[in-house]
Parts: C-alpha cells; structure tokens; sequence
C-alpha cells in the first residue's frame, strides 16, 4: 500500500499573480444566461467575439458602472469575466466595445421585449394595472387659513 502523501501549506506565504474578481461577474452572468440574452443576442446576428463583447459591456456596466473606456479597463485589469466565458479581454479593443455597445442600441426595443417576456415568464408576473383618482383628495386652502 502506498504510502500517503503529505503536504504544508503555510498561508502567510501564498502569492496572487494577477488576481481578479469573480463574485459579481459569476452572479451577472448566471442571471444574463437565466434570461436567455445570449440566445437573444444571437438571433440577432451577434457573432462569438460580439456576443462576448455585449456581455462585457453589459456585465461591466452592472458591476462597475462606468464608460465604455472604464468598462474596457474594469474587464482588462479588475474582472474575471473573461475565464468565465472562455474570453480574452486583454485583446479586445476599445472600439469594439464602442462598436457593440450602438449594436445594443440599435436593438433595443427587440432585446426590452425579450426582456420582459423572460422576466414575466420566470418570476409568472401578472400585468395589473392600478387606477388612482387623484382628483377627489381634499384640499385645504391656505387662504382659508391665513385669515
């Protein structure tokens, strides 16, 4: 029988090379996938290296609401997004941030339908529309008062 093998690991003495957040990325994209926006996004047309520059855009705006120049730094420098979606951040240019971000804006009203059809669809939300009359509360008159 092999002997077993044995290891210290001495905490203090642990070193980070280059380290970056997970956390709020993790949860993001988990939610940006709950809602189908990747399948969305490629109906759209949304090639690979687009897709993943929306979702940066996208991601880095919820996470650390920023431009798209600080969104760009945030996902080069800050974030672990791009482990997570198997993309390299460090290579993607500034102007295809810019280029994708007016895609997303070109689509809209498309991509807000889908929205609120996954969000009503999830979370089975029921339209209801409520009615105030704000015309029958009472006044009172300063001038009524004053006297």
């Amino acid at each position: 029988m092999p002997e077993p093998i044995s290891r210290r690991l001495i905490l203090y003495s642990l070193n980070a090379l280059n380290p970056k957040s997970i956390g709020v990325e993790s949860l993001a994209y988990h939610a940006f996938l709950q809602r189908q926006l990747d399948t969305k996004l490629e109906a759209l047309g949304f090639n690979r290296s687009q897709l993943a520059a929306a979702v940066g855009n996208i991601i880095g705006r919820m996470a650390s609401p920023n431009s798209e120049r600080g969104t760009h730094r945030w996902l080069q420098v800050n974030s672990g997004l791009g482990e997570l979606i198997a993309h390299g951040f460090e290579t993607t240019s500034l102007t295809r941030l810019y280029t994708v971000a007016d895609d997303l804006l070109k689509y809209k009203t498309a991509i807000e339908a889908h929205l609120y059809q996954r969000e009503t669809d999830l979370f089975q939300l029921n339209n209801t529309i409520a009615l105030y009359d704000l015309t029958k509360g009472s006044r009172i008159s300063l001038s009524h008062h004053a006297q």
